[in-house]
């Protein structure tokens, strides 16, 4: 197994997060990042679910990161509805390289539910159009 797997397997298990005493499983959420963004050293995540925003940092410590890549997270069973998850690609300086985000209506509750979040580079800032000079009257 990879440092980068073991690292990203070692970050899902720290942001684990079980209801205590239920025996009904939570809910495994599988990300998949892809897209063709370079440099990354760490993913800024945010998942909303169930009204509640949890962050995590994958891997936690910064190491490289080629796309695609996966990890997954445990969800209560208790927290459903619409899921957003969002990820951000950050360099070696902490900067963004670059984002994206996934929504989903309604997931599978107590089950494994696959999530692909395309991150994409920043929009390129079209240049300001140069002053226009103003006609005497």
């Amino acid at each position: 197994m990879s440092r980068q797997h073991k690292n990203l397997c070692l970050v899902a298990g720290m942001v684990a997060v079980s209801l205590a005493a239920c025996a009904k499983p939570d809910t495994v959420l599988i990300v998949q990042v892809e897209g063709d963004v370079a440099g990354i050293r760490q993913l800024d995540v945010e998942i909303e679910v169930g009204g509640e925003i949890h962050k995590l940092l994958v891997p936690e410590m910064p190491e490289a990161l080629a796309l695609p890549t996966n990890f997954s997270v445990q969800v209560p069973r208790g927290l459903g509805g619409a899921l957003r998850v969002t990820v951000r690609a950050l360099g070696a300086k902490g900067e963004g390289l670059g984002a994206g985000t996934s929504t989903f209506g309604q997931f599978f509750a107590g089950d494994k539910n696959e999530v692909v979040v395309t991150v994409k580079g920043p929009e390129a800032t079209p240049a300001p159009a140069p002053d226009m000079p103003v006609a005497a009257p």
